[in-house]
């Protein structure tokens, strides 16, 4: 499964910076403070399935594996140097895929039927255009019964930091900004 989501994550049809795992992983502290407030909101009995979708450097995803220990954890990121770390940190029960989120039907085509999908504060890097299609496709992963688990930053610090990008862009001549912040009630 590697090998093919390599290949999607070559043909994404949106460009992402490269990431460097090791420095995103040192500074993640801004995550952290939100994790308990986020598990208080997803009781968990120690065996579910969860898909962790822009799990980025793994270390809430490993969180997550310690309190499922007869559970599985699926993280996703579309960032090599990302998955590398995660997998080099993983868990018994944790598998991490290299891909585009907007590509999960091709990373799981047979559905995995997870009890949980997640992302936190990740959503604002897939392109407008992709998230009804993603939603669809977080539901079809889920089990009857499932839960989906999504949580946006801060979005009026996003949305000023997009503008400020297509500002920039713009002078120089450049394309607007790919990512978007549709907030919750977009997905209410």
């Amino acid at each position: 499964m590697a090998e093919q989501s390599s290949q999607i994550v070559n043909k994404a049809d949106v460009w992402l910076p490269p990431w460097d795992g090791v420095a995103y992983a040192a500074n993640t502290g801004h995550h952290r403070v939100f994790d308990a407030a986020f598990l208080a909101t997803l009781p968990l009995q120690g065996d579910e399935r969860l898909l962790d979708l822009c799990c980025g450097s793994g270390d809430f995803t490993r969180a997550i594996a310690d309190l499922v220990p007869d559970g599985e954890v699926l993280g996703v990121d579309a960032q090599p140097s990302m998955v590398g770390l995660a997998r080099a940190c993983a868990a018994p029960n944790q598998t991490f895929v290299l891909g585009a989120v907007q590509h999960l039907g091709a990373l799981l085509p047979d559905g995995a039927g997870f009890d949980v999908v997640m992302s936190r504060a990740a959503l604002h890097w897939v392109p407008e255009a992709d998230h009804a299609p993603l939603l669809a496709e977080c539901f079809r992963q889920l089990r009857p019964g499932g839960r989906l688990r999504l949580e946006f930053g801060g979005g009026d610090n996003v949305r000023a930091m997009l503008a400020l990008f297509d500002d920039c862009s713009a002078r120089l001549g450049g394309p607007r900004c790919p990512w978007t912040y549709l907030g919750a009630g977009y997905y209410l």
